[in-house]
């Protein structure tokens, strides 16, 4: 499906919750059946509550298409449908009809489902992974958005970006083009973090593992900025989240220097230690140590009557900016 040359294959799940990539799929789909003759009059989308039983809709699936060697079909919330509805997608997948081309559309639907088996079984490459990029992908993936647009965009801008609107990819394309006409428009090519902070507003409150990533990368103003936007968050709460990975950094240290697993014997995913490892090249074992000490102090003065959002970011500030 991702090679144009490539032949069309009767039946495609595109399965994940980023929307963007689905689309941007099914666009390709179309233009593809468009190539080959009149699209109008060989394309149907329909939804769960467009299916009225399984009969109908195994009917439109083996209608032949008018003035084209094949039609589309787009069948979205193919994890809503009911259970008989996707019975008898199980049964089709077995024998699709030639001059269909199906595309089911989901968001979350299960490895272990029969309908996802029976897509399966008919082809391996008609299984389409739409889920969405961690947050750490997203960057690379506005810029290269920010390209598609003839514009480029910094690092931190893209960064500043993410954190005012999300993870949501069809968010995040429609303000990647926003900003760059914005920009073209005075005659500049690059999207600064002025441009994000001017023309977008925020949607999002970030969550507490952003705040205790930017920790991690030692980004004070970064961890500042955070703190001030989590209203709905306490500081105590934060507080001990973020002493928490710094606990967790200086373990995966020390199980580094004595040769053992860091994952494994952390009981995490190598995924969930890409932050955690990159800190031990930031921190040294001693301020590690220090932080961590002073921190049931800390503690117990927040919840004594002290300022907790004040002394929250005093301790943000030294962890991070601390030799």
């Amino acid at each position: 499906m991702a090679a144009s040359k490539k032949p069309l294959l009767a039946l495609y799940l595109l399965n994940g919750d980023d929307s963007l990539k689905q689309e941007k799929l099914l666009a390709r789909l179309r233009q593809r059946i468009a190539d080959e003759g009149d699209l109008a009059m060989n394309s149907q989308t329909l939804s769960a509550k467009d299916i009225p039983d399984a009969a109908w809709l195994l009917s439109t699936l083996n209608t032949v298409p008018f003035g084209s060697p094949v039609r589309l079909v787009v069948v979205k919330e193919a994890d809503a449908l009911p259970k008989a509805l996707q019975e008898a997608l199980v049964g089709y997948a077995a024998d699709p009809a030639p001059t269909t081309v199906l595309a089911l559309v989901a968001r979350k639907l299960s490895a272990n489902t029969r309908l996802h088996k029976a897509v399966l079984a008919y082809d391996r490459q008609s299984l389409v992974d739409c889920s969405s990029k961690k947050a750490f992908e997203l960057p690379a993936l506005i810029r290269g958005m920010a390209r598609g647009e003839g514009s480029d965009i910094t690092v931190g801008a893209a960064n500043l970006l993410v954190e005012r609107i999300g993870t949501s990819t069809v968010a995040l394309d429609t303000e990647v083009r926003k900003l760059a006409a914005l920009t073209k428009a005075v005659g500049a090519s690059r999207i600064e973090e002025g441009d994000v902070t001017r023309n977008v507003a925020r949607l999002v409150e970030p969550k507490p593992w952003d705040l205790t990533d930017a920790l991690a990368r030692r980004d004070a103003s970064l961890c500042l900025r955070l703190a001030d936007r989590m209203g709905s968050a306490s500081a105590i709460g934060l507080f001990v989240q973020c002493v928490t990975r710094l606990r967790e950094v200086l373990t995966a240290m020390s199980l580094t220097q004595r040769g053992l697993p860091v994952a494994a014997s952390m009981g995490k995913q190598e995924w969930q230690l890409r932050e955690i490892m990159k800190a031990t090249t930031r921190y040294r074992a001693d301020e590690l140590v220090a932080l961590l000490c002073r921190a049931p102090e800390i503690e117990m003065r927040m919840k004594s009557g002290a300022d907790a959002d004040r002394l929250l970011r005093l301790w943000l500030i030294e962890a991070c900016t601390q030799s």
